[in-house]
């Protein structure tokens, strides 16, 4: 069954069915053949209900770089350590 909002106060009686009382900016459900005279009665009374747009995907997040244990060491040489033997 579709889905109208009421764009201005309105309350009728057809064929033994009430409509309203509603007012402004209230959802109501009714089928097309209704919502079609409603309209007929009252210009502009009901506006389609847009629908929703559909759950965005979920994104997974990149996986982040691996924790070291310890941090790298530095270089001997900023140590002042020794070389390993000469090339």
């Amino acid at each position: 069954m579709p889905r109208y909002t009421v764009q201005h106060a309105y309350r009728a009686e057809h064929n033994g069915r009430r409509y309203g009382p509603w007012q402004p900016d209230t959802e109501v459900d009714l089928e097309a053949e209704e919502a079609e005279w409603v309209n007929r009665d009252s210009p502009d009374t009901l506006a389609p209900v847009a629908p929703s747009p559909p759950p965005a995907p979920e994104v997974e997040p990149e996986p982040d770089e691996p924790v070291r244990a310890k941090p790298a060491g530095r270089d001997r040489q900023h140590r002042g350590g020794t070389n390993r033997g000469r090339w």
